[in-house]
């Protein structure tokens, strides 16, 4: 049976209203993580970097500007907002952000490294505001290992400390662990970190290239057989109860559907005013200094063309043994390889190692349940 929130994003991709909404507002950031997917020119900007960008109109957005596009996203019936980076709490004005935020009624959650501008007093107005998850990265119980993918010393202790504050005040956290190699070893550790705390945790395998087509950032996915061994420990029976359904519905059914939220409830907005599908799919639709938000959503030709693809349309691999499996992403497929429809080689690889993993466990339990009944 689909979730509450399932059947919200239904009814919001129904309408087309941009129920959730990713916002950057700022790329720079004050740790240098390995896997960062932001160019580096524009997370530690210099000041000919900064001059080139002002010559574009494209400086990060001012406290009023972010105010105004915050209004344009409520007439627009948006009702998440989530507020991102780089690491957002480099602004001075982000508890101001937040609270004009609040004031509006959206739904705002934080994706922060919990390591710079935090004292109580901040601590307190975060409680204060209500934020329904603050979201931190944490990549390894092992303060050396996580230290060495920020590649800054000291970074650990400072997010656990956010941790432990911010869970004192009652704020909903949510640990986000990006699984690579020097933390492949350890990322189990996050998991009794986060049942320590009483927080939410979410893994991914996922490494992006850059923005910028740099393919730095995928050099440090894991293996196959360290695919195979994070979906061992990851699979839950939730996960082959959600594949049965998958698997038992009427195909057609499937294919008409739409690929994702991206266009069709969701979207991106860059620190410079770019709208884009989803963080994931580096389609510029328009800038919000030059048009509306509501005209960029609505008439916006490449916000159009995301919006027509279906499934159906969705290039197949042809040789795929485990179709039943698949979980495509376009984002994904797009920064691969410049094309939407195209399959993802990276998307393939998980696809067959949790496959293996999940068939492997099945035919257990159907041994087991055999050697059961011939007793």
């Amino acid at each position: 049976m689909a979730s509450l929130q399932d059947r919200l994003n239904k009814k919001m991709e129904a309408l087309t209203i941009p129920f959730y909404v990713h916002f950057d507002l700022t790329y720079r950031c004050n740790l240098k993580c390995i896997h960062c997917y932001i160019p580096e020119k524009d997370r530690y900007p210099s000041s000919d970097h900064k001059r080139e960008l002002a010559s574009q109109n494209r400086t990060e957005f001012t406290t009023n500007e972010v105010f105004d596009i915050l209004d344009q996203l409520a007439e627009c019936g948006a009702l998440n907002i989530c507020f991102s980076g780089g690491e957002i709490f480099v602004r001075h004005d982000i508890l101001d952000i937040i609270d004009y935020a609040r004031k509006k009624r959206f739904a705002v959650s934080l994706l922060t490294n919990g390591t710079i501008g935090l004292d109580d007093d901040v601590f307190r107005c975060i409680s204060d505001f209500s934020i329904s998850s603050v979201n931190i990265s944490v990549y390894s119980a092992n303060p050396e290992i996580h230290d060495s993918v920020t590649r800054t010393p000291g970074s650990f202790d400072k997010s656990i400390r956010t941790i432990e504050l911010l869970s004192k005040a009652g704020t909903p956290i949510k640990l986000k662990c990006p699984i690579m190699k020097t933390n492949m070893r350890t990322f189990k550790s996050v998991a009794e970190l986060a049942e320590s705390y009483g927080t939410d945790l979410r893994f991914d395998t996922n490494l992006t290239v850059g923005m910028d087509g740099n393919t730095k950032p995928a050099q440090h996915r894991i293996s196959d057989d360290g695919l195979k061994e994070y979906y061992s420990f990851a699979i839950t029976e939730d996960d082959y109860n959600e594949l049965k359904e998958v698997i038992d519905a009427k195909c057609e059914d499937i294919l008409n559907e739409n690929p994702c939220g991206a266009s069709h409830f969701s979207c991106y907005i860059s620190p410079y005013g770019d709208v884009h599908p989803c963080v994931e799919i580096p389609i510029n639709c328009g800038n919000l200094r030059e048009r509306s938000f509501k005209d960029i959503w609505e008439t916006s030709e490449e916000m159009m063309a995301v919006r027509a693809i279906k499934k159906i349309d969705l290039r197949k691999c042809p040789d795929c043994p485990e179709p039943d499996y698949c979980n495509r992403c376009m984002g994904q497929a797009y920064t691969e390889h410049g094309d939407l429809l195209a399959p993802s080689a990276e998307t393939c690889r998980n696809v067959k190692a949790r496959s293996y993993i999940q068939n492997t466990v099945k035919q257990s339990k159907s041994d087991m349940n055999q050697t059961i009944k011939a007793r």
